[in-house]
């Protein structure tokens, strides 16, 4: 006898008789036909826009908790896009909270500040080796390093330890430049004058006037652009000075500096003497210049 197709007699299966559907209205079943079990399926859709709103959560609650916690998440403004120059992966980045303080007056004697001094020059010199520490990159960093293959200078004299690209570092550039004005302030032009005048032994080692306000020129607006590119966002406050309502600044201000004693390190121990001009030429195609730029 084939089962019945009647449910047992009970309570729990038992219909009302009466309610939002008539007994000539069919009743939902125990089971979803198959394909209503195909339309309950989560669309491909939904499942990208939930996974995107994850890592988009993700991504934020990183960033946050960089910035929370002091990460630098940019790059910094003291290198190029391209990052460090692959050839200066030696020199230490890390980064330390200093004060600075360059106040109106000198008590501490500096010899920076110290006028028509050639102590000063010397350790001004030191600080800006621009000459005395070239460097070279491997044409393989060329790329890395910003360098141009169809432009920039490339020194293949192996026989005499100069292969590669010679570059500076631009820490150097712009200490030279600054102190180039600095040595042709009012009060240091005579002082800087008399001593080209005794260690300069060829007219082009002097230079001529129009040469040098070029250079001071040239310095003056390399640095400004440096200055606008980096657009140090430092607040300055000001004090009382006196009863009067006079005001200065207080220059004792907080940074994040580089190491640039390190800087220093590693510029002298990898680099090396600029030739005297013709020991290394260019080669027939090479980029060359008629004048400075």
């Amino acid at each position: 006898m084939a089962p019945s197709s009647q449910r047992p007699s009970d309570p729990k299966y038992d219909l009302p008789t009466t309610g939002l559907l008539s007994r000539s209205e069919s009743y939902l079943p125990l089971e979803p036909p198959q394909r209503w079990a195909a339309q309950s399926r989560i669309s491909p859709w939904v499942v990208a826009a939930i996974a995107s709103l994850l890592f988009t959560n993700i991504l934020t609650f990183t960033a946050g908790w960089s910035i929370g916690s002091g990460r630098k998440i940019c790059r910094s403004l003291a290198e190029p896009p391209t990052g460090i120059a692959r050839v200066l992966k030696g020199i230490s980045t890390a980064i330390k909270s200093t004060t600075l303080n360059s106040t109106f007056h000198d008590p501490d004697d500096s010899v920076y500040r110290k006028h028509s001094s050639a102590e000063a020059d010397e350790a001004w010199e030191k600080l800006a080796p621009t000459a005395n520490e070239i460097i070279f990159v491997s044409k393989e960093d060329a790329k890395q390093s910003d360098i141009d293959p169809d432009r920039h200078a490339y020194w293949d004299n192996p026989d005499m330890g100069f292969l590669g690209y010679p570059v500076g570092i631009e820490v150097h550039h712009q200490l030279h430049c600054l102190d180039m004005i600095r040595k042709n302030l009012y009060y240091n032009i005579d002082f800087t004058r008399e001593k080209l005048q005794k260690t300069c032994v060829t007219p082009k080692c002097v230079g001529s006037e129009e040469f040098r306000e070029l250079h001071i020129d040239h310095c003056v607006d390399y640095l400004r652009n440096r200055l606008t590119c980096t657009a140090d966002v430092g607040l300055v406050p000001l004090i009382w000075v006196g009863m009067d309502g006079e005001t200065t600044v207080d220059m004792a201000r907080i940074h994040s500096c580089r190491n640039f004693d390190a800087v220093l390190r590693y510029s002298k121990k990898n680099g090396i003497a600029l030739p005297e001009e013709g020991i290394v030429k260019p080669k027939p195609g090479d980029f060359v210049l008629n004048e400075y730029l």
